[in-house]
């Protein structure tokens, strides 16, 4: 089965502790050249206040929804997506589970 969406897990402090390949299909590196580094550096400078603005939401309603977000894409070209962000239980942690769907095509 091939997921099209993006999937991140992130900690409290919004390092990726956790991806799905097709995230780093995006980006064109493997999974693990992701790890460790902070989400917000993934999305295109002109988005990073939205980016910040929704994930202090994130942890006030437990949830957050962002559409219309630019990320550098392969080959150089940017993608559109959008973000759904919810803080779950994970072995006993708190993280940030974020969906990211590519909606390019539909723009």
């Amino acid at each position: 089965m091939k997921m099209n969406d993006g999937i991140f897990i992130l900690g409290q402090d919004g390092k990726i502790l956790n991806t799905n390949q097709q995230a780093a299909n995006w980006y064109g590196v493997p999974s693990a050249q992701l790890i460790n580094r902070k989400f917000h550096e993934l999305v295109n400078p002109g988005n990073l206040s939205e980016i910040e603005i929704e994930l202090e939401k994130l942890f006030l309603k437990k949830s957050a929804t962002i559409k219309n977000i630019k990320i550098p894409g392969p080959n150089g070209r940017n993608l559109e997506v959008e973000f759904s962000a919810m803080q779950v239980e994970l072995e006993k942690n708190s993280v940030i589970l974020v969906v990211v769907h590519d909606v390019t095509e539909r723009n």
